[in-house]
């Protein structure tokens, strides 16, 4: 899987980078879960004292991809009228 962040680390610092450029760092599940994984490590890690997140390339973020949107919709789909619009 392509590394969908960059970290790097000056001092007490933490620049973590989005990084899916050809995408305008749309947020698709592995870009979503490895911002997890990189929010969770920054929280552990007692020498970082600053976070900076930002994206690589000329946008921050698109926003959520829609094929992740799709996705989740799927996973929520259900025979229950109340259940599917929850």
């Amino acid at each position: 899987m392509p590394g969908f962040i960059d970290i790097r680390v000056d001092g007490a610092v933490a620049t973590i980078a989005l990084n899916r450029p050809d995408k305008a760092n749309a947020m698709h599940r592995p870009l979503w879960n490895a911002l997890r994984d990189a929010m969770r490590w920054r929280d552990e890690t007692p020498t970082i004292r600053v976070g900076v997140l930002t994206g690589a390339g000329r946008h921050f973020t698109a926003g959520i991809d829609l094929a992740l949107l799709d996705e989740l919709r799927q996973g929520v789909e259900s025979g229950c009228a109340a259940r599917s619009r929850e």
